[in-house]
């Protein structure tokens, strides 16, 4: 049997109609510095599957000082990356196999573990929420996958429970060192009347009412919202206090977030 190469890959000859059946497979590369229009083309790749200690940068020039470094990440996660046609290099290690299949990697499109997702294609659009605790949640918006901060639609870094709305014009999520995000936006709290950090629904996690802080050392932040967008827009009113505080919650807020203050009381 006859065998034709496309793309780095050997496929047989169909049988029967005496055309050989081609299916290009899609641009990848490994590890190393890349000249970008020589050894890989410009595109979006991504990275399919975990890989501890991945580095990769986009790359200016070859000089190897940091300022032609144009962006770069450091991820345990699948990862994705859009290299411009004005890129001079790319550069990864420890990574796994990049490569130009966009194809979902999740398990789900409504549960979202660490790495970078592409939103209509790995994760549905909506509101998420993480219903536990984790240490180091860092997770972001993004309109784009240059690397750029300017691509970040919306971020935040928290070690309590939280709570995103991706839009459907989002083009990616980020995260890492979070708990599973998913649509299951019931009760997290164990009263509705007295909580710790995170961010809350209104109605469902706390109610509607007057609540005073709790004991803390310094540093009390807390916010009324009337969405979970992340956008500065969603803030109705917010405080950062080293003081004791008091906030009433409207039963027209949609959630409350807290950072630092202890436990808050309905009095």
């Amino acid at each position: 049997m006859r065998q034709q190469m496309v793309n780095w890959g050997w496929i047989p000859e169909g049988s029967g109609i005496g055309v050989i059946g081609c299916v290009p497979q899609s641009p990848s590369f490994g590890n190393g510095t890349m000249m970008v229009g020589t050894d890989i083309q410009p595109g979006t790749y991504r990275t399919r599957d975990s890989a501890s200690g991945c580095y990769f940068e986009r790359l200016s020039g070859f000089g190897g000082t940091s300022s032609e470094i144009i962006a770069n990440d450091y991820t345990n996660a699948p990862s994705i990356v859009t290299i411009a046609a004005t890129d001079k290099g790319f550069s990864s290690s420890r990574c796994n196999a990049w490569t130009q299949d966009l194809s979902a990697i999740t398990a789900s499109p409504t549960l979202i573990p660490a790495g970078t997702f592409i939103v209509g294609t790995d994760v549905l659009a909506g509101t998420y929420r993480t219903r536990v605790a984790s240490s180091g949640c860092y997770f972001e918006r993004l309109k784009g996958f240059s690397g750029a901060s300017s691509e970040i639609t919306a971020n935040d870094f928290t070690n309590a429970p939280s709570i995103i709305t991706i839009a459907p014009t989002d083009k990616g999520f980020a995260t890492s060192g979070c708990s599973t995000w998913t649509q299951d936006l019931s009760q997290i709290t164990a009263s509705q009347t007295s909580f710790a950090d995170g961010t809350f629904i209104v109605g469902t996690d706390v109610l509607p009412g007057t609540y005073r802080s709790g004991t803390f050392t310094s540093g009390c932040y807390y916010e009324r919202l009337r969405g979970f967008s992340g956008a500065s827009s969603d803030i109705i009113a917010n405080n950062y206090t080293n003081a004791a505080a008091i906030v009433t919650i409207l039963s027209t807020d949609k959630g409350f977030h807290s950072d630092g203050c202890g436990t808050w009381t309905k009095v």
